[in-house]
């Protein structure tokens, strides 16, 4: 959860108005507002970071629309047979 946030924290930094109101918090399931090519570099650093590779289809909202789905898509990925 620590290097997700982490890499969340380094692609999508939030602005001070997101930052007050809460937005992608580390410790909840925040909407994480991503855009096209953010969520490339998101993708690209997951499959580095934790050596998993993510697929097409694996890329929507069920798994990428906060840190929480982010979690248990990259768990699943770390743990698949």
């Amino acid at each position: 959860k620590k290097k997700l946030a982490a890499i969340l924290n380094r692609l999508a930094p939030l602005t001070p108005a997101e930052s007050a109101a809460g937005a992608a918090s580390v410790g909840g399931n925040e909407t994480v507002p991503l855009d096209s090519v953010v969520v490339l570099q998101l993708v690209l650093a997951i499959e580095e970071e934790f050596g998993v590779t993510v697929e097409d289809m694996d890329i929507g909202p069920e798994n990428f629309s906060d840190l929480a789905s982010l979690c248990t898509f990259v768990n699943s990925k770390l743990h698949a047979p």
